[in-house]
C-alpha cells in the first residue's frame, strides 16, 4: 500500500504572524479519515531535537479510538505534589502530572514530550516528562514542577498544553503511539486579577473532509527567534 502525506505551510512569516500548518493523509490515493500525524518542528538553532519549538500529533478526520500499545491515560496541571490545580500566577511555577500505559505484553520505549502555548496562541515552551523503556502492562506517572517558570509580563488567560507519546523523534521515522491529551489552565495577573482576552486555543479542527489536518503556532514578536524553523 502507498501511504502518501502531504504538509504545507506559507514559506515565509515575520515574528508574531499565525502560522498555519495543513496537511492531508492518503491511502493508495484515497483520503484517511482516522490517522494519526505526528508534526515535529525545530527551530532555527538547528535541526536536531534539542531544538525542538513544537512535537504534536494531529487527527486527519475521526481520532481513532485505538486499542493503541501505548496510551496516555491522564494529562493535567498540578501543584507541587501532583494535586489537581488550573490557575497559576505570572512570575510563579507550573506543575504538570501525566499518567501513561503500556498496554503490550513486551516492553516499549516511550517518549512523552509537552507542548505550551500562552492564552494568545503564542508557543510557549516544550516540557519533556518520559524518555524511557516502559514494562507491560503498568501504567507509570510522572510530575514536573517548574520553578518560577511563568513568565512576568505572559498574558493572561486560557493557556493550552498538549502532551504526546512517540516512539522516537518524527525527524528520525518516529511515529505517535496515541493520540495527544489536553490540558487547559489559567495564568492570571501576579496580583490575583484574572485576564480578560479571549484564549486561542492552538488546537486543530476537525475537517468535514476526511484526510484533511491542519494546526497553528506563533512566534513572539518580541524575543521570537529569527530563521528556518
Amino acid at each position: 500500500s502507498s501511504l502518501a502525506l502531504v504538509l504545507t505551510v506559507k514559506e515565509s512569516n515575520n515574528l508574531g504572524d499565525t502560522v498555519v500548518i495543513n496537511g492531508t493523509l492518503a491511502l493508495d490515493g484515497s483520503p484517511v479519515s482516522d490517522g494519526l500525524v505526528s508534526i515535529q518542528v525545530n527551530d532555527p538553532r538547528g535541526d536536531n531535537p534539542d531544538n525542538l519549538f513544537i512535537m504534536r500529533v494531529l487527527s486527519t478526520g475521526t481520532t481513532p479510538l485505538g486499542p493503541w500499545s501505548v496510551e496516555i491515560l491522564d494529562f493535567y496541571t498540578c501543584d507541587m505534589d501532583g494535586n489537581p490545580r488550573s490557575s497559576f500566577s505570572r512570575g510563579g511555577s507550573i506543575g504538570f502530572k501525566v499518567t501513561v500505559k503500556n498496554n503490550d505484553a513486551t516492553s516499549h520505549y516511550v517518549k512523552v514530550m509537552l507542548t505550551l502555548y500562552f492564552s494568545n496562541g503564542i508557543r510557549f515552551a516544550v516540557v519533556p516528562m518520559m524518555d524511557k523503556w516502559m514494562d507491560p502492562y503498568l501504567p507509570e506517572s510522572k510530575i514536573s514542577y517548574l520553578q518560577n517558570f511563568i513568565p512576568e509580563d505572559a498574558p493572561t488567560g486560557t493557556s493550552y498544553a498538549y502532551a504526546v507519546a512517540i516512539n522516537n523523534w518524527t525527524q528520525y521515522n518516529g511515529v505517535a503511539w496515541c493520540p495527544e491529551k489536553q490540558a487547559a489552565f489559567t495564568i492570571k495577573a501576579s496580583g490575583g486579577g484574572l485576564g480578560t482576552a479571549a484564549a486561542t486555543n492552538p488546537s486543530y479542527s476537525i475537517s468535514s473532509t476526511p484526510g484533511i489536518l491542519n494546526t497553528t503556532v506563533r512566534t513572539s514578536a518580541y524575543g521570537g527567534r529569527l530563521g528556518n524553523y
